[in-house]
């Protein structure tokens, strides 16, 4: 998480987290777990809507595959279709850094 914020965010975020284990009784792997069930629809629509915009930048290639390697419980036609939009950028993308290392990571099944 910490390469997607800055770090003015990064320590808000950290300062919530800090609050939120003394004040909430819900466990954080639950929490975790509901808010990707909630947010993975549009974040999947949103790689197969733009991939190839999205892959020109190395954020963009990050948030492909935090959002693809992290949506497990997701809707798996969703899934299938932002796996279908990165699959199609993969010819001739070996040569761009950020692209190219999306492709391992995902074809490797993660880190």
């Amino acid at each position: 998480m910490k390469s997607l914020l800055p770090e003015p965010d990064l320590e808000l975020l950290l300062e919530i987290h800090a609050i939120r284990s003394t004040t909430s009784k819900k466990d954080p792997d639950t929490r975790r777990c509901e808010l990707v069930r909630h947010l993975a629809a549009p974040l999947l629509a949103t790689i197969t809507a733009a991939a190839p915009a999205l892959a020109e930048s190395p954020f963009g290639t990050h948030f492909i595959t935090e959002t693809l390697l992290g949506t497990t419980d997701a809707d798996a036609a969703a899934k299938d279709a932002a796996l279908h939009a990165v699959a199609a950028l993969a010819p001739g993308s070996w040569d761009s850094v950020p692209l190219g290392r999306m492709l391992k990571t995902l074809a490797l099944g993660g880190r």
